[in-house]
């Protein structure tokens, strides 16, 4: 139980800095970058708490034996339980780390109350598209509302379900009535009880599937401050050139698992539903429904039905509906309406017209109210009301007819001009008409409640308004009837140059689309081209979106819009791979670019065109076609001006020659290429170029350099909160600790992996993480447990495309069988892997030489061995690949000493100790076990230093050999509940590949009564599949 800290560090919104407290008085101000003094401090104390922007936690230093520096743990209190995490060494407790710890430990405590952050706070996002702080905050409340105090309580019940569905057509009041909702129960004696509430306006730009999920991510942070960040940090804005495989998926999956842990009670609406035609978006917020946590409750606002399974959820209680006939003001609200609006009664006979003829619309309630001012005799309201009712054609109309030409002449032409706005503001109506007074008319258009919207509730002057979307669309339909199209198209032209002065070039290109001026919208994405905005924002959607409308005739002359294109098909995260009909026009999109490029002698256009193709492959896995695309790409590209496409092809071409084993070429190309990557600020880039540096290094037996590496990766993946890379740094220092013999580091680091894997559902990093797992409880003595775990690993490795990762297992569990004596096992993965072996990378194919002379060896084939790693030995020197050339020398140095060659394999020994030394290696002598340790108490080394490390290694032995005496039983001597005769001959057959009929078949019994007979085999052996059952059979020698 950790003590309470007499230091505090404490983060300072105000002093934007650390403040460090001690004994209660403030002691130091520390600001990012100020490790030596940070670290100072650190190695003088063992304890402290820290309270930073996202969480609070304590950390305490835990001693270790014989001197060493401690390791920090993070430690929180959640009720009477109290969680502890490994922190790490000092080094690593950089103030990022502690806010990551902070995050992690706070989402822990799920039954805390949640903090709110304001909407600003949502946009605190780093390396991630700009956000739109007004999409995120509760649209304005009209001044006067009726209290529709029925309804309210019905969006209380509905809180029950998982989601409530407001559908209704416009003008029906449903944004009015969840915002008075909001408001009346925040406002209420009992506010404690009603939950935050997260708000998000959507609109057509919004069908991009990122920008989505981007913004309603964002939009609960309003629930939780950080909520959803480490899901957003698998998505980089740099990833099309990270090597990532982008999944949404993973993303909702990782947002889910924080939702499910840190929240405690929340409401989410989203507004404007209707506006959303994406299928993947659909598809993806009905994946996000079926696994919504308890926790969270969602109110969707819309003019159609979602294409959701409604029947379905309704048929699970999980949906509540308020429809139009829900929402029709009945005779006692219109009454009231009219009273609160105009201080005026409608007669009983006024009501009844209104209901027969509106049916309780409450738009057409509003506009009846301001048509009729005071003309209440009964023959001129009926004629006003009969002169409109609820349907589009007879609203434009009466819009032309009732509201615009009553206007004067100025007014009709500013609503008129200035009706293809998504939103105005005075300096760009100004701009448009050539006029200075708009910012005026504005205002006063919004004080007379001409359908004219401020935009903003937080500002005390509105700057930006925008139309009822209803007189919009009427002005709109007269614009086009009234102005001609060279009218039209002007207008449209001094918009989007407004916008584009003001470096709006979305809405700049936008609105030039809606004339038809396909020239101009072609020059105007090009500019955005050139100022790299799509790249830099993710930009990819809209800019398809854009170009799919573009005549082709078009694109042939611009050959930079068809690049744009061809990059647009790739990086819009639709799905992962390309329809067939999308594949050919994308080769098509990226040969007529090619052509024209070739044409114009643009040699540097046709370099980005090579490094595109280079990417592609890479993504397909054809490593070879990547490296010929990226050579000549190289030859053309102009380093200064296309440094990212220079990097992404140095880095295909470092991870080409690392798979032919090249190791030299591959780490200085690599290295060559995080340069530029570090240069260029392509942070995501760079720490996946580094993750492949670490395992250049590793295999060249450089590990320190590996390790620093990797530690460079996870600094700089906890600032980002990025778990994917922090994921896949702490599997490499793994297995650097691993080596090192610091298994109980090792493990922690990959726990942590194993935890990221399945936070972010992905399946490739936790076998990463459980194979080296497997290692650790074959060197930990567990050998059960190994065996399992490796074949529970091939058996989910059958649901899925990673042929270089079941290699992987495949060959860490024929090392352990060998290990085992399981001689006949290894001779089955030896025989299978015949036929793929020739395409495994020169790396892979190395490696499991190596195995093979290990079996000759343990097999007595003496001199067949030798010989074959002889010849192994002197290609790993010749290739630079140490860390293979060790492992031969000590295979090598024991195949002497079986061959009577003792002074050979003594000298060999002394200068693998000497070789080995400097980098720290372990596991490489005490992975072979009694054999090697018996050779190694023979050596006596003239050297002080080899001597001391050879003490080590014998000392790490003996200490291994006693714990694992004392901890662990031979596979042989594993007790189980004993097997019946007949289970032993059902598990025979289990063994040798017999179906459940064909064993029942054989034993003249039923296939129930072998099912039953299979699953009492299981639980006997603690296994829970054939395979698993299979290997520990063998094992313990049951078959």
């Amino acid at each position: 139980m950790p003590r309470p800290a007499a230091a505090q560090l404490i983060w300072s919104q105000e002093q934007g800095m650390y403040i460090l407290y001690e004994q209660g008085n403030a002691a130091a101000s520390l600001q990012q970058g100020e490790d030596e003094r940070w670290s100072a401090w650190l190695g003088a104390h063992t304890s402290f708490s820290f309270q930073g922007k996202c969480g609070h936690i304590n950390l305490q230093k835990e001693r270790r034996a014989r001197g060493q520096d401690g390791y920090w743990y993070a430690f929180r209190r959640i009720g009477k339980r109290v969680v502890k995490k490994y922190a790490g060494r000092a080094a690593e407790l950089s103030f990022a780390h502690l806010e990551s710890l902070a995050q992690l430990l706070d989402a822990s405590a799920s039954k805390l109350s949640p903090v709110f952050a304001p909407a600003a706070a949502s946009l605190s996002f780093q390396h991630q598209m700009p956000l739109l702080a007004s999409k995120l905050q509760l649209p304005r409340q009209p001044s006067s509302l009726i209290e529709r105090w029925h309804l309210l309580a019905r969006l209380d019940a509905a809180r029950k379900g998982k989601l409530t569905l407001l559908s209704a057509p416009a003008g029906f009041g449903k944004t009015t009535l969840v915002r008075q909702w909001i408001s009346e129960r925040k406002g209420s004696e009992n506010t404690s009880s009603f939950p935050l509430y997260a708000w998000l306006n959507l609109d057509p730009d919004d069908n991009d599937p990122l920008r989505f999920w981007h913004y309603l991510i964002a939009a609960c942070q309003n629930l939780y401050a950080g909520l959803g960040q480490s899901a957003l940090a698998s998505y980089d804005q740099e990833q099309y050139l990270s090597f990532r495989s982008f999944s949404l998926e993973a993303i909702i999956t990782a947002f889910l698992n924080e939702l499910t842990v840190t929240l405690t009670d929340g409401i989410l609406v989203l507004d404007d539903y209707h506006v959303i035609s994406s299928p993947q978006i659909h598809k993806t917020l009905l994946f996000f429904l079926d696994h919504l946590p308890a926790s969270l409750h969602i109110l969707i606002i819309t003019r159609i039905d979602p294409p959701f399974p409604l029947t379905r959820l309704r048929a699970h209680h999980e949906l509540y509906e308020l429809r139009a006939s829900d929402l029709r003001f009945s005779a006692e609200e219109t009454s009231t309406f009219f009273q609160q609006t105009m201080s005026l009664a409608l007669s009983s006979e006024m009501i009844t017209q209104c209901e027969a003829l509106l049916e309780g619309w409450a738009t057409g309630l509003h506009l009846l109210s301001l048509l009729l001012q005071e003309q209440l005799n009964q023959q001129t309201f009926k004629r006003i009301l009969e002169s409109f009712a609820a349907s589009n054609q007879t609203l434009i109309d009466y819009f032309v007819g009732e509201v615009l030409s009553t206007q004067p002449q100025a007014i009709q032409d500013f609503l008129l001009q200035t009706s293809m706005l998504s939103r105005l503001c005075g300096s760009l109506c100004n701009t448009i008409l050539g006029c200075e007074d708009s910012e005026r008319v504005l205002a006063e258009l919004a004080h007379a409640n001409l359908f004219m919207q401020p935009l903003y509730e937080s500002e005390p002057v509105a700057k930006w308004y925008r139309y009822h979307p209803l007189f919009a669309e009427a002005m709109q339909y007269e614009a086009r009837r009234r102005l001609d199209e060279g009218m039209m198209n002007a207008l449209c032209s001094r918009a989007s140059q407004w916008f584009e002065q003001h470096g709006m070039f979305i809405e700049a290109i936008d609105v030039v689309g809606k004339s038809g001026n396909f020239v101009h919208q072609a020059e105007l994405i090009e500019k955005l081209i050139d100022t790299r905005h799509y790249l830099e924002n993710n930009e990819f959607h809209t800019l398809r979106r854009w170009l799919e409308r573009m005549p082709e005739a078009l694109l042939r002359q611009r050959p930079r819009l068809a690049f744009s294109y061809a990059l647009a098909l790739v990086f819009t995260p639709l799905s992962d791979y390309l329809l067939p009909q999308e594949l050919q026009h994308l080769h098509s999109l990226l040969l007529l670019a090619e052509e024209r490029f070739r044409q114009q002698g643009d040699l540097p256009k046709l370099g980005e065109i090579f490094a595109f193709r280079a990417l592609l492959a890479h993504k397909r896995g054809a490593l070879r076609e990547a490296g010929t695309w990226a050579r000549q790409a190289l030859a053309w590209l102009e380093p200064r001006q296309e440094a990212l496409w220079q990097a992404a092809c140095l880095a295909i071409l470092g991870e080409e020659a690392h798979h032919a084993s090249k190791l030299t070429i591959a780490r200085k190309t690599l290295q060559e290429a995080q340069a530029i990557g570090q240069n260029s600020g392509n942070r995501s880039f760079t720490r996946t170029v580094s993750a492949l540096l670490g395992e250049v290094c590793f295999e060249q037996g450089a590990l320190r350099l590996a390790a620093e590496y990797y530690r460079q990766m996870l600094r700089g993946a906890r600032e980002q909160r990025d778990i994917n890379d922090i994921g896949h740094a702490q599997i490499g220092m793994a297995w650097l600790l691993y080596e090192w013999n610091e298994l109980a580091e090792a493990e922690l680091a990959v726990r942590e992996a194993v935890d990221i894997g399945k936070l972010l559902a992905h399946e490739e990093l936790q076998i990463q993480a459980e194979l080296l797992q497997a290692r650790l409880e074959s060197a930990c003595g567990h050998i059960a447990s190994a065996g399992q775990r490796y074949a529970s690993l091939l058996v989910r490795l059958q649901q899925h495309d990673l042929p270089l990762l079941t290699h992987d297992v495949l060959f860490w569990q024929a090392r352990w069988q060998l290990m085992l004596g399981d001689f006949s096992a290894v001779h089955r993965w030896l025989n299978n892997r015949g036929q793929h072996s020739r395409e495994l990378p020169q790396r892979y194919q190395a490696r499991e030489e190596i195995l093979i002379a290990r079996l000759l060896l343990m097999e007595k084939n003496i001199e067949e061995s030798i010989e074959m790693l002889q010849r192994q030995l002197q290609t790993a020197h010749a290739m630079e690949h140490i860390h293979s050339a060790l492992e031969i020398q000590v295979l090598l140095a024991q195949a002497y000493a079986e061959h009577k060659q003792r002074p050979k394999a003594s000298e060999l020994l002394r200068t693998t100790l000497i070789q080995a030394q400097a980098e720290g290696y372990m596991r490489l002598f005490l992975d072979e076990g009694e054999a090697l340790t018996s050779l190694l108490q023979t050596l006596t080394p003239r050297e002080p230093q080899p001597r001391a490390y050879l003490r080590n290694i014998l000392h790490a032995a003996n200490a291994e050999r006693r714990e694992q005496h004392l901890t662990a039983s031979p596979a042989s001597s594993i007790l189980i509940p004993p097997l019946s005769s007949q289970e032993h001959k059902v598990l025979r057959l289990l063994a040798a590949g017999s179906s459940n009929p064909e064993i029942a078949q054989t034993l003249v019994v039923s296939v129930t009564t072998v099912r039953s007979q299979v699953q009492s085999i299981y639980r006997k052996l603690g296994v829970n599949n054939r395979v698993a059952a299979s290997e520990i059979a063998r094992h313990l020698q049951l078959l």
